[in-house]
Parts: C-alpha cells; structure tokens; sequence
C-alpha cells in the first residue's frame, strides 16, 4: 500500500502510466516480493491439472476475451481506454493472457460451482441497486445495448486486469496458497484491500469507496480461500466491474446527463456484505478464525478445495 501511495504524488508518473497507476504499482510490488521470496505466483490452480496443456481451450479462451472487447467498438469505450489508459492496455494483455493459459493448463469443471457463486456475489448487489435507483425515479432512460457493450468490455478489462494486479497483491501475496488461512487473515486483507482504494486517484478518499472495497475484500479472499484459484474471484471482480460501468454508461437522468458516480454504492455495499457473511462463515467453518494451521487434523492428506 505505500508502495502504491509512492506512485500517486508524481504527476508526470501518473500522466505516463495512466489512471491505473495505483493498480499497476500493488501488481508489480507484489510480483517483486513473491519472485524475491522464491514462492509461486500461482495465478492459476495447482490442481486438477491436464495431461497436456490443451492449446485449443487456451486459443479459445482469448477469442472470447477479444470478442467481448470487440462487442463494444461500435462505442468509443475502447478509444477512450486507449487513450487515458495505455499503460493498463498492456496489463489486460498479460492478465487475459495468465487467464488463458491457465484454464488450458488446470481443468476448470471442478470450480464451475464457485464461478457460479462468484458470478451471483458480482450479479444480485449490482442488479438490486440498479433496480433501486430505477424505482426511486433516479434513471429516467436506460439504453440495453450501451450497457451490454459496456459491460463486456469493462468486465474483461476488469477480470483479466485484477488477475494480475489486485488479485495477486492482495489475495495471492496477503491471504497465501495453502489454504490454510482463517477468517482472520481474510478480514484482515479486506481492511488493507478497502484502506488501499482511498489513495486511488479516480476514487479520492471518499468512505463510500473505502466501504465498498472492504464488503467486496471479504467476498474477494473468501472466494480464493473456498476456490483455492485466483480466477474465481478475478471473475467476480470483473463482472461486478463490467456491470457497474455498464449501467453509468448507459442510465440517464431526465436531464439527458449521466448519473453522478457512486449512487450504487449503499445497495452494492449491504447486500455485499451479507453474501460476504455467508461465504466469511464457510470460511470459518473450513478452516477456523485463526487458521487450519492451528488446527490439529487427523488426516495428513492435502486439502483439494476443487473437490470439497
């Protein structure tokens, strides 16, 4: 976090890397310490893995990422990325590159029920609010396909991009690999994860901002720690993102101008936090609040959270 702190009180820095500087910096420290330290990045599951890598799911996988980049050309979404962002360009690439390969080195069936959890945690808080703001006269046009196309950009840049950013600092590096980690850790990386968003430049120091990134922190390491994989809760990341940016992009107000960002924020953050509280208990009761490491087991066998 201080680290990132460092890459926002120079202009010319930020101007060169772009508004992601803040995500880039947690990424690339966190690369630094876990290749110093000799542990791996595992930006994929460790198991079940494949035979042979399958190349034709890695190539096929790429081809849906671009394909749902390239739903959104007909907007100027994408030009408007590249422009104000190029640096976070290069970060997607890497991230949507990890995420190919991993899903053609790991056999991913096995965690087909926690992309469904992550995907309903991402789906029900946004959607709610968007239908709060809707009742309460908030939005007075909404047009389907600027969402549809908003949200499949943004939800790739946000999954393939946290992957490797957000992901590995703050779930990767902070929470571990073994699985072992109890609630403790888990809340305690949501608080550093909701503390890091107010030194994000586009955020400010606002609470709403610092909230929002604690409830999702708690789904966030919860997800990893069920899943034992960093794409289930980059996924969650990215679609929640993609949704989010979706719906500003598209809404209205009867003046014809965009809704002022951050009115999701209060529905988000609550319902987050009960589907927070859930998985937080299935955590407790997998591994304790302070860790199967302090946990005597019977059973010397390693712990296969695909298979649980």
């Amino acid at each position: 976090m201080l680290g990132a702190w460092f890459s926002t009180q120079y202009q010319s820095f930020i101007a060169m890397v772009g508004g992601s500087v803040v995500e880039i910096s947690a990424g690339v420290i966190a690369f630094s310490i876990l290749l110093g330290m000799r542990l791996p990045l595992d930006l994929w599951p460790r198991a079940p893995r494949r035979e042979t890598f399958s190349i034709p799911l890695a190539i096929l996988v790429a081809l849906v990422l671009g394909g749902l980049i390239l739903v959104a050309t007909s907007t100027r979404l994408p030009a408007a990325f590249l422009e104000t962002d190029r640096s976070a360009v290069a970060v997607v690439v890497v991230g949507g590159t990890a995420m190919a390969l991993g899903w053609g080195r790991v056999r991913q069936r096995a965690y087909a029920r926690w992309y469904l959890v992550a995907a309903i945690c991402a789906v029900v808080p946004v959607t709610l609010g968007m239908l709060g703001l809707a009742v309460r006269g908030e939005v007075s046009s909404f047009n389907p396909s600027v969402f549809l196309q908003a949200a499949c950009l943004f939800s790739v840049i946000g999954a393939a991009g946290s992957l490797v950013t957000q992901e590995i600092a703050f779930r990767r590096l902070l929470i571990g690999q073994s699985g072992d980690a109890g609630l403790i850790v888990v809340l305690m990386a949501a608080a550093v994860f909701g503390l890091w968003h107010a030194i994000i430049p586009t955020e400010g120091t606002s609470v709403p901002s610092v909230l929002q990134g604690t409830a999702n922190g708690v789904v966030l390491g919860s997800l990893y720690i069920l899943s034992r994989s960093l794409l289930v809760p980059a996924a969650f990341h990215g679609i929640q993102s993609g949704m989010i940016k979706g719906f500003y992009a598209a809404a209205r107000t009867d003046t014809g101008q965009p809704l002022e960002p951050g009115l999701l924020w209060i529905p988000i953050v609550l319902v987050t936090l009960i589907t927070g509280g859930f998985l937080a208990y299935a955590v407790s009761r997998r591994a304790g609040f302070f860790g199967a490491a302090f946990t005597p087991s019977p059973s010397t066998e390693p712990n296969d959270a695909a298979g649980d």
